[in-house]
C-alpha cells in the first residue's frame, strides 16, 4: 500500500512537471530579439528611458547612439565626449540624459540632444551618474573617490557631497529622493542623506560592490559584487532579504524591472 501511494505521488508529480514544462520553456530566450549595430569600439554604458521610447548607448568610440527600441532604428549618432563614455542615466521624465566619461567630465543632454550642461570637477574617470527624482540635482561618483552634487537650477554649480574611502563604483537614489546609496571598491554600501550625512552601512558582501539599483516600489535596493553574488536589501531596516547566488564570476551589473517584480543580474 505504501509503495502504491508512493508511485501515485511520483506519477502525479511527473504529470504536473510535464504540464508546466512548455510554459517554463517559453520563459527562456534562446536567440537575440534584435541586434543593434553601429558602434566601432567597445560599449560601456546603456540606458533605457523611463517612458520606454528610447535606448541610448555609449562607449570607447566617444559617441552616444540613440535607438528606437521597437524597430532598432538608429535615430541619432554624435560624438559626446573626448574620452570613452563610462556611464549614463535618464531623468525620471525621460527629457534629460546625464553621461559621465573617462575624460573626467559630465554632460547633461536635453530632449534635442543638445548639451545643456558640461560639468567639470572630478579628477579621474566618472563611474556613476544620476539625476534626482525632483530633477533639481545631479549626482556623480568617480575613481577619485568623490561624490559630487550639481545644482541644475544654478547652472550646474557643484560641491563635493562626500569624500569616500575608495573609488566610487555605483550610485542609487531612493524613489522620493531622500536617500543616496554609494558603492565603492570595498564591500560596504553607504547610505547617506541627501545633505551628505551618514545614516548606516549595508554590510553583507565580501568583495567590492560594482552596481546598484533601487526598486520603484520603494522597498528594495539591489547590489552586485565581485564576490559573485547579488543581494536584495530591505531599505527600511538595512538588512539583506535575499542573497542571489549562481554566477561563477564577478556580478558587474544589476537592475530591477520597472514593476519591481524581477531582479536582473549580469556577470563577467
Amino acid at each position: 500500500e505504501i509503495m502504491t501511494k508512493l508511485l501515485r505521488y511520483i506519477l502525479h508529480t511527473l504529470v504536473i512537471l510535464l504540464c508546466f514544462a512548455p510554459a517554463m520553456a517559453q520563459q527562456v530566450i534562446t536567440e537575440p530579439v534584435m541586434t543593434l549595430k553601429g558602434h566601432t569600439k567597445d560599449i560601456e554604458a546603456l540606458a533605457y528611458s523611463p517612458d520606454g521610447k528610447i535606448l541610448v548607448s555609449g562607449g570607447w568610440d566617444n559617441t552616444i547612439k540613440v535607438w528606437n527600441p521597437e524597430s532598432g532604428e538608429l535615430m541619432k549618432d554624435f560624438v559626446a565626449h573626448d574620452g570613452a563614455i563610462r556611464c549614463m542615466a535618464f531623468s525620471r521624465d525621460s527629457k534629460m540624459l546625464i553621461t559621465g566619461a573617462r575624460d573626467n567630465s559630465i554632460k547633461i543632454w536635453d530632449s534635442t540632444w543638445t548639451a545643456k550642461y558640461s560639468l567639470f570637477g572630478h579628477q579621474n574617470t566618472i563611474n556613476a551618474v544620476l539625476i534626482d527624482p525632483g530633477m533639481r540635482y545631479a549626482y556623480s561618483g568617480g575613481a577619485d573617490a568623490l561624490v559630487k552634487v550639481w545644482d541644475l537650477k544654478k547652472k550646474g554649480e557643484s560641491r563635493t557631497f562626500k569624500k569616500m574611502p575608495r573609488a566610487v563604483n555605483a550610485l542609487a537614489i531612493s524613489v522620493r529622493g531622500t536617500d543616496l546609496y554609494v558603492a565603492t571598491e570595498g564591500p560596504e554600501i553607504y547610505n547617506l542623506t541627501v545633505t551628505g550625512k551618514d545614516k548606516k552601512s549595508l554590510v553583507g558582501h565580501t568583495d567590492e560592490v560594482n552596481s546598484l539599483s533601487y526598486s520603484l516600489n520603494n522597498k528594495y535596493l539591489l547590489s552586485g559584487s565581485s564576490d559573485k553574488t547579488a543581494i536584495i536589501w530591505n531599505v527600511q531596516n538595512g538588512k539583506a532579504e535575499h542573497v542571489l547566488k549562481g554566477h561563477t564570476w564577478k556580478v558587474t551589473h544589476v537592475a530591477f524591472s520597472i514593476d519591481s517584480k524581477f531582479a536582473i543580474t549580469g556577470s563577467t
